[in-house]
């Protein structure tokens, strides 16, 4: 779905050059981007290992059910296999979600930057004219800076808002029917595949998902206690300012999940209390049956 929006997600991805760069020190976003990225790059080459020496050292069927055409060699349809699952279904799955965690903690960040700008805003010593100049100059920059990020969040939503929806209902869809399996099978080595499979659906869904859209809205809210933290005080001329500042609370920003709802922690329990909802109710059918 990504591919009808490819004017719209390189104007997202350009918009990048216009965020604010951390001067010093190591932020934690940056930490758990990377760990994110060798997680998922550690997990794809063990898995392309594991199929190559499962088909080196074993041979037999292939991996699913497959028509086999007579004169075709086991070996040739097996790399056909792989071939299909890693660029057909693992790597849109899995690098699609590492790139909206990317954009969400790149967001966050910047929400992050504009806090500590705000506290800052007031610092420089009242009464001076070069101050007066210094403080209207960080009031503009914020305020400018916000905007950007407000579009910059309207655009994302507009663009992968159904995309969102769509991977969001898969990964769902196959966590519970891995589940629904797993609650059939009785033998412990064909227990593993499903078992792993609905953490690594949990796992994306809390950690590339839920939780860096929570950290973002999280920063975002904190703007007008950010702005009154400050030592505005100093500057009974630029209250109107102030108050307008606080009043950004009341502007709500969120990551659409087409239309369904807000992408965070609450939604993410939701979520997963209706995932189980609806294997109770496989098993309930079954036992019927």
């Amino acid at each position: 779905m990504l591919i009808f929006h490819s004017k719209e997600l390189y104007q997202i991805l350009g918009s990048i050059n216009h965020f604010w760069r951390q001067n010093d020190g190591v932020d934690l976003n940056d930490v758990y981007v990377k760990v994110m990225f060798r997680f998922y790059s550690t997990g794809m080459v063990v898995a392309i290992v594991f199929f190559f020496f499962q088909m080196a050292m074993l041979g037999g069927n292939p991996s699913f059910p497959s028509y086999m055409p007579e004169g075709i060699p086991f070996y040739l349809v097996y790399i056909y296999e792989i071939f299909v699952v890693l660029t057909g279904v693992i790597f849109p799955l899995v690098f699609s979600g590492l790139f909206f965690m990317t954009i969400i903690m790149l967001l966050q960040k910047q929400f992050k930057l504009l806090n500590e700008q705000l506290v800052k805003t007031f610092d420089c010593e009242p009464y001076v004219l070069e101050s007066e100049k210094i403080v209207k100059r960080n009031i503009k920059r914020c305020i400018r800076h916000h905007n950007f990020l407000l579009r910059c969040i309207a655009d994302l939503n507009s663009v992968l808002s159904k995309t969102l929806l769509t991977h969001i209902f898969f990964m769902v869809s196959g966590v519970c029917t891995h589940m629904y399996s797993l609650s059939l099978v009785e033998n412990i080595d064909e227990m593993i595949e499903p078992a792993l499979r609905i953490l690594m659906g949990l796992f994306e869904l809390n950690l590339c998902f839920s939780l860096p859209a929570q950290s973002m809205v999280d920063q975002a809210e904190q703007l007008g206690l950010s702005l009154y933290m400050s030592k505005w005080y100093k500057y009974p001329g630029y209250a109107k300012s102030v108050l307008i500042g606080l009043s950004s609370d009341n502007i709500e920003t969120f990551i659409d999940i087409g239309g369904f709802g807000r992408l965070n922690m609450q939604t993410c329990l939701l979520t997963m209390k209706t995932t189980m909802s609806y294997f109770m109710f496989l098993r309930t059918i079954e036992s019927i049956q």
